[in-house]
C-alpha cells in the first residue's frame, strides 16, 4: 500500500533550480547518465520509434553525449543495440529499421544517454512515437532503471499506485503498457481500482505470470473482471500498484480503437492524495493567481480538460477565463468548488461550457484557475487535456498546473517538442502567453525555429500582446521558408523568448482525424 512521503514539490524544485555542475555542493546529485524505457511493438502496418532534439548541445552547450539503444523482446532477451555519439541535430530509432525486418513484435527498447558532463536529469527529454497507418500519437520520457541506489531512494516513493489517465471503456480499448526493470518480478497478486467520474470505486485483485528482467506486458482492462460493466458509459480511471524493483513507473497507457488500427497514449502519475504536500497561498497578494492552466482552443478542435482525484486533500475553486484577441479578459465563468479526492474526476468540455453559458467560444486563450478554499493548496495538480475532433479519439496529455511560486522565475523560455510530418495530417503549435499577474499586461516577443536532421529549415518571429495564445500550423510556416520535408519526417521546434511566461503543447492531426500530442519540454 502506498506509504506517507516527504515533499516531491520540494524535491522537484530542488532539482529545477540547482546549477548544473554545481559538483561541491553535497545536497546534489549529478547525473551523467539519463535513460528512457518504453513498451515497443511493430509489424507491417505498425512501429515504434524514439526520436529527440539534440538539445544537449543546442541548449546545453554539452557537446559530449552518446546514446545507447537496445531493444529487448516480451521476454526481456535482447534483440538488438546500436550506439550513436552524437553530432547532428535530430536522432530517430524507427524499431522495424533496428529490427531489420517488419515482422510482429512486442518488447522495449531502452535508450541510455551518457556524457563525462553533468546532465542534471535522470530523465531525457525525448519521446516515444506510436505509428501506425492511420495516424502517430507520441508521449514523452516514462520508464527508466534508476542509476543507483540514491537515485532509488529519491524515486521509490513515488512508485505505488499509478493512475492518472482517463478510461474510455464504452468507446474504446484502454490499456497500460508495463517494462519490468532489470530484477525478475516472481509472479502474484496486484492490487488494481477502477474509479468511475462520479468517485465510486471497484477494488480487483490481478493474478500476474512470472516476469523476467526486462520483460512486457500489455493489460486491457476489458480483460479485468467487471471492470467494463462498472463503468458502463461513463468516463473513468484506474490505479495500479505494482510491486516492480529498481525501475521507475511511469508507464505509458491510453485508449486503442477496438480495431487496433490506431492508440492514443499518454503517461502514468502517483496517487498523492495521502502525501502532505501543499503550497500555501496565504502570503501571495491578492493580484496573484495561485495556480493555472493556460491553454489553447483551437478553431478546428475541442478540448475536454480532466482533473483527476489523485492530489492531496483539498477543497479547490475553480473559474474558467477567456482571453481576446487584444490580451485583455474576454469572460469569466465560476465553476465552483471541487473536494477532491471526495469529488471524483472534474470532467469539463471547454466548448461546451462557454456555449452553455450563452458565451462566443472562439479560439484563443484560455485558463483555467484554481484556489484552495483554506489556502492549502496541492503542490502537484495533474490534469489530462484531452484535443479531439469530434467524436474521434483524440489525446490525453498528462500534465500539471502551474503555480504562483514558480511560474515565471526563469531567466527566458527556451521549450521544444516533435512536428510530425504526414501525408495529409497538419501539425499545431499552440503557444500561450500568461501573466500570473492579475491585469498585468506584456509585451512579449519569441522566436520559433524548426529543425531537420542537419538544422534549422525555418524560423518565425511572434509577437504576444498581454494574456494571448497563438495557434501555428507546423507544415505552413516550413512551406514558408521552402522547407517540404519527407512523409513520415520527425522535425523539431524551439520556441526561444526572454520573458519566462510562455508555454507550449503540441498536436498532430493525421489525414483520418485522429489527434496525437503532448506538452513541450
Amino acid at each position: 500500500m502506498q506509504q506517507t512521503v516527504g515533499s516531491y514539490d520540494q524535491t522537484m524544485q530542488a532539482l529545477v533550480f540547482a546549477e548544473r555542475g554545481a559538483y561541491g555542493d553535497l545536497s546534489y546529485m549529478p547525473v551523467f547518465r539519463a535513460s528512457a524505457l518504453f513498451y515497443a511493438f511493430a509489424d507491417k502496418d505498425a512501429t515504434t520509434r524514439i526520436a529527440f532534439l539534440n538539445y544537449w548541445r543546442e541548449k546545453n552547450h554539452n557537446h559530449d553525449v552518446g546514446v545507447l539503444v537496445t531493444v529487448r523482446d516480451h521476454k526481456g532477451i535482447k534483440c538488438a543495440r546500436t550506439f550513436s555519439q552524437l553530432s547532428e541535430m535530430t536522432y530517430d530509432f524507427d524499431l522495424r529499421l533496428l529490427l531489420g525486418n517488419d515482422q510482429a513484435f512486442q518488447g522495449s527498447i531502452e535508450i541510455e544517454a551518457f556524457s563525462s558532463q553533468d546532465l542534471k536529469f535522470q530523465f531525457p527529454g525525448l519521446s516515444v512515437f506510436y505509428e501506425t497507418s492511420r495516424g502517430v500519437s507520441y508521449v514523452h520520457a516514462s520508464q527508466r532503471i534508476y542509476n543507483d541506489a540514491e537515485d532509488r531512494a529519491r524515486g521509490v516513493a513515488l512508485n505505488p499506485w499509478q493512475t492518472g489517465f482517463r478510461l474510455d471503456a464504452a468507446e474504446h480499448d484502454p490499456f497500460i503498457f508495463i517494462v519490468n526493470g532489470p530484477v525478475p518480478f516472481p509472479g502474484g497478486e496486484v492490487d488494481f481500482v477502477a474509479v468511475r467520474e462520479d468517485g465510486l470505486e471497484l477494488a480487483r485483485k490481478l493474478t500476474l505470470q512470472p516476469l523476467p528482467a526486462y520483460a512486457t506486458l500489455d493489460i486491457r482492462t476489458a480483460g479485468i473482471e467487471g471492470v467494463h460493466q462498472f463503468l458502463g458509459d461513463k468516463l473513468g480511471m484506474c490505479k495500479i500498484d505494482l510491486p516492480l524493483d529498481n525501475v521507475h513507473l511511469r508507464l505509458v497507457a491510453g485508449n486503442a480503437l477496438k480495431d487496433k488500427s490506431w492508440l492514443s497514449v499518454t503517461h502514468s502519475y502517483f496517487d498523492a492524495t495521502e502525501h502532505s504536500d501543499y503550497f500555501d497561498t496565504s502570503g501571495l497578494d491578492p493580484s496573484v493567481y495561485p495556480a493555472f492552466v493556460p491553454f489553447v482552443l483551437p478553431e478546428e478542435l475541442d478540448v475536454d480538460l480532466v482533473l483527476y482525484p489523485i492530489y492531496a486533500r483539498s477543497t479547490i475553486e475553480l473559474r474558467l477565463q477567456g482571453y481576446g484577441t487584444e490580451g485583455n479578459l474576454r469572460f469569466e465563468i465560476n465553476l465552483g468548488e471541487w473536494r477532491t479526492p471526495e469529488g471524483g474526476m472534474r470532467h469539463l468540455k471547454i466548448r461546451k461550457l462557454v456555449r452553455d453559458q450563452g458565451i462566443d467560444d472562439s479560439p484563443g486563450l484560455y485558463v483555467l484557475q484554481l484556489r484552495a478554499k483554506n489556502h492549502q493548496l496541492p503542490a502537484r495538480i495533474t490534469y489530462g487535456l484531452d484535443f479531439h475532433a469530434g467524436d474521434s479519439l483524440g489525446t490525453n496529455i498528462s500534465s500539471s498546473a502551474y503555480l504562483a511560486k514558480t511560474w515565471g522565475s526563469g531567466r527566458r523560455t527556451w521549450k521544444w517538442g516533435p512536428v510530425v510530418a504526414q501525408t495529409g495530417g497538419r501539425n499545431l503549435i499552440m503557444v500561450t502567453a500568461f501573466s500570473k499577474i492579475r491585469e498585468e499586461f506584456l509585451e512579449r516577443k519569441a522566436t520559433l525555429t524548426f529543425y531537420a536532421q542537419h538544422g534549422p529549415v525555418a524560423q518565425k518571429t511572434l509577437d504576444l500582446r498581454g494574456n494571448a495564445a497563438l495557434t501555428l500550423v507546423a507544415e505552413d510556416l516550413m512551406a514558408a521558408g521552402g522547407y517540404a520535408p519527407s512523409d513520415g519526417d520527425i522535425l523539431w521546434y524551439v520556441l526561444r523568448s526572454d520573458h519566462a511566461t510562455l508555454d507550449v503543447n503540441q498536436v498532430c492531426i493525421s489525414a483520418d482525424g485522429l489527434v496525437g500530442g503532448d506538452h513541450s519540454f
